[in-house]
């Protein structure tokens, strides 16, 4: 009896022992309908300011990601990709930065 105990007890801990960190997840980007030419690549993370801070959302490092394509001379973000920690309270963000031709 205390053979099946322990067991079932090691597989109730074991289902818990594993803790997905990071989950990296691409959204789809809205089709472009103008054309547009590449400029470059961005890459950030986005942490919270304090351990009492929400964690930073998609829409955060989306935001953040377009303020740095218009400040690289792009006008907005294609291929936006997150990986998250919600253990630790960032996300990366990257993306590629495009330009409108007119």
């Amino acid at each position: 009896m205390k053979k099946i105990i322990l067991a079932i007890i090691a597989l109730a801990l074991a289902g818990c022992s594993t803790l997905q960190i990071h989950g990296v997840e691409s959204t789809p980007s809205p089709p472009l309908t103008h054309p547009y030419t590449v400029v470059g690549h961005v890459h950030l993370r986005i942490h919270k300011v304090t351990i009492f801070d929400a964690d930073p959302t998609d829409d955060d490092a989306y935001n953040a990601l377009v303020a740095e394509a218009k400040a690289a001379g792009g006008d907005t973000i294609i291929d936006p990709r997150y990986d998250k920690s919600s253990f630790w309270g960032y996300i990366d963000a990257e993306g590629v930065v495009v330009k409108y031709m007119k």
